[in-house]
């Protein structure tokens, strides 16, 4: 964000900027700074050798020769950031005019009711909270009467995933139901607004600073937030001093379980999909040289899929499989690939979405936030390190998601059995059962 980008300085209480000397000199001849330099810190944009918007360490070649000015190459791609620059944190008054509230009309299950009274206690009470949902237990229904809480008492919220289609899947769901303005930021997306709900990705963070009174982080396991120190960093400090952090994940690690058990952590658990079915089970089937000829029993499958009102995602190791799959697909069907830089991902998304393709040939970009009708999964080479126990899992709990198409295939083709797809099958098998012998709950 350049400060000549920059239209109201107004909309960005809460914020960081990054200035050069002339443009610290620009900001300070502006009304805005006149009559809000209260609420204005000026600091150094690098402390110790790190990096204060992403909070990395600054390596000891990352200087320019000619002067030793230090600079941070991790979050480059955000604004070269170095230091003798400037750090401008804009505090936040929690100056919020609108009312803003979730009018949403449909009814939590009491399963659900249950994890949203806990959520609430914890929030009553100034805990932190990990909520453990099985995939499609619907986890942002469930929120909803925690951020009515926290917009009532007029805190500010960031509502935070780490990947692109989960911000954009989880913004439009929201929007549907908010009366009030919201600000959504990711790699697409960049204007800021002084809003008391953003939903963003977790990179996106790092333009603020102590502001948000609860940050609820879904997907906490996903890469590339799993075991990074500097991201768990980016969130302490966007949340307020006494602000709270919410987990939300369907495949726990057992550091954060360990976290959760040995600080005031508060843990909820939901073994049951929003629509009551169990969650579809896997499959396992040995085919070691799909990569020469798609196996035969998805092809059978493939050539319903004209007919059958459903719609798929093939699963690749690697973004070079991806047209090598498209290429072996049945002439009838329309299928489009994706992955991260796909410069129609979202367009393709959309695409599956509204029915006119039938499928896509995917990496794990899709793996978990996204939820299309009457879907069915296959893996493809699920032995490949790709394909982690958390994936599979995550990649499973796309299918069945919709109460009409409750049920659907969940198929791995693989050269050998790996105790990472057994976990993952066992887990699904163990979740069920827990479901089916707690039902009364």
């Amino acid at each position: 964000m350049e400060f000549k980008q920059i239209n109201r300085l107004d909309q960005l209480y809460g914020c960081k900027l990054f200035l050069t000397k002339n443009e610290l000199q620009d900001l300070k001849k502006t009304a805005f700074y006149q009559s809000q330099n209260r609420f204005i810190e000026i600091t150094k944009p690098i402390k110790s050798d790190i990096c204060q918007r992403c909070f990395n360490k600054i390596k000891i070649n990352w200087k320019y020769p000619k002067n030793g000015i230090k600079y941070c190459w991790y979050c480059k791609d955000m604004g070269t950031i170095r230091s003798n620059d400037y750090l401008v944190i804009i505090k936040d008054p929690k100056q919020y005019l609108d009312n803003s509230k979730i009018n949403w009309k449909g009814q939590l299950t009491l399963q659900q009711q249950k994890i949203a009274n806990e959520q609430l206690i914890a929030w009553e009470r100034k805990l932190n909270h990990l909520t453990y949902a099985v995939t499609g237990s619907g986890k942002t229904e469930i929120l909803y009467p925690l951020i009515n809480q926290v917009l009532l008492e007029k805190g500010r919220i960031a509502l935070v995933a780490p990947r692109v289609d989960v911000v954009i899947e989880l913004s439009q769901r929201i929007k549907k139901y908010f009366n009030g303005s919201m600000t959504v930021l990711h790699g697409e997306e960049h204007e800021i607004k002084y809003t008391q709900l953003l939903i963003c990705t977790v990179q996106q963070l790092m333009k603020f600073h102590q502001t948000f009174d609860l940050i609820v982080v879904d997907e906490v396991d996903a890469f590339p937030l799993r075991n990074n120190k500097a991201l768990e960093k980016v969130i302490e400090e966007a949340k307020r001093p006494q602000g709270l952090k919410y987990y939300l994940t369907a495949t726990p690690s057992i550091n954060l379980l360990r976290r959760v058990k040995h600080t005031n952590w508060k843990l909820s658990f939901l073994a049951n999909r929003f629509h009551g079915y169990p969650l579809p089970i896997i499959q396992i089937y040995i085919s070691p040289k799909w990569r020469k000829k798609l196996p035969i029993k998805l092809e059978k499958q493939l050539s319903k899929y004209q007919k059958n009102k459903r719609c798929f995602l093939i699963f690749v190791p690697q973004i070079e499989d991806l047209n090598l799959v498209k290429a072996m697909m049945p002439k009838s069907l329309s299928v489009a690939t994706v992955y991260s830089k796909h410069p129609e991902r979202s367009n393709n998304i959309k695409k599956l979405r509204s029915r006119e393709i039938n499928g896509l040939i995917t990496t794990t970009i899709l793996e978990r936030g996204v939820t299309f009708s009457a879907l069915d999964v296959y893996i493809l080479g699920g032995d490949e390190v790709v394909f982690t126990y958390e994936t599979i899992l995550q990649i499973a709990g796309r299918c069945g998601r919709d109460a009409e198409y409750p049920n659907g295939n969940v198929w791995i083709f693989t050269a050998d059995i790996t105790l990472r797809m057994l976990r993952a099958k066992k887990e699904i098998q163990w979740l069920n059962s827990w479901r089916d012998h707690h039902s009364e709950l």
